[in-house]
């Protein structure tokens, strides 16, 4: 747990506002750095940080993210605080749950186990963040590598499909929405593609940095699109 010093080095002072899930530190002015420490007792015997939210009460957009390498829709059930209520304290307005790239990797991957796994994670963030929108995209055409002789050779993973069409449907079951990126980015053959435009990295899996803007973009001008469709009908 954090407690309240007498007087920051600055000669401000602080409150500072404990919670299960969140400690809350206000501060009587602005600065532009900030050195935080803790202690340990019986209650908080292992301190762990999740994140901070650096806000300053002014008006505008506030963009938190949370990500895990290598991570698939178990990970994030199982693993972090955001399926148990950890954003609540940031009172989110909207989440985006961009996952399903690394469940089409092995042998074991099964449309329909794939399916009750999106499906309970989609039912369980609803309950959790009860009437806050949620957006899903799928994920993109990747690839598979072999090495031979010859070389190595990419092989579009046929899972990528299949998962991208059950992230659609899950979505559409439990009236969220969703964004079809791998569709909006070429179907298939889009990663080669994309490669070849220097847009996809050399793993055939990842994009450069380049490939990455780009798809905010296009997300932006998706989300854009939509919203004015709905301004234009009122």
């Amino acid at each position: 747990m954090l407690c309240e010093p007498d007087r920051l080095s600055i000669g401000s002072y602080c409150t500072i506002d404990n919670s299960p899930t969140a400690t809350r530190i206000v501060l009587s002015q602005a600065v532009d750095s900030l050195t935080i420490s803790g202690f340990t007792t019986e209650e908080y015997n292992d301190p762990t940080f999740y994140g901070f939210s650096l806000e300053n009460g002014r008006a505008g957009v506030l963009y938190h993210s949370v990500g895990l390498n290598g991570a698939a829709f178990e990970h994030f059930t199982n693993n972090t605080t955001l399926p148990h209520g950890g954003a609540a304290e940031l009172g989110p307005e909207l989440i985006i749950i961009a996952l399903g790239t690394n469940n089409c990797f092995g042998s074991n991957f099964r449309v329909g186990d794939f399916y009750n796994v999106v499906d309970g994670f989609i039912r369980n963030l609803k309950r959790v963040y009860a009437g806050v929108p949620l957006l899903l995209i799928t994920p993109m055409e990747c690839c598979t590598r072999k090495t031979a002789r010859g070389g190595r050779s990419y092989t579009p993973n046929p899972n990528v499909a299949a998962a991208a069409e059950v992230v659609a449907q899950a979505a559409t079951d439990n009236e969220v929405a969703c964004w079809n990126l791998n569709a909006a980015a070429g179907g298939d053959g889009a990663m080669e593609r994309w490669f070849v435009r220097g847009l996809a990295n050399t793993d055939h899996i990842h994009m450069t940095e380049n490939g990455y803007l780009l798809q905010a973009e296009m997300l932006y001008e998706a989300f854009a699109k939509y919203y004015n469709q709905l301004i234009n009908k009122e």
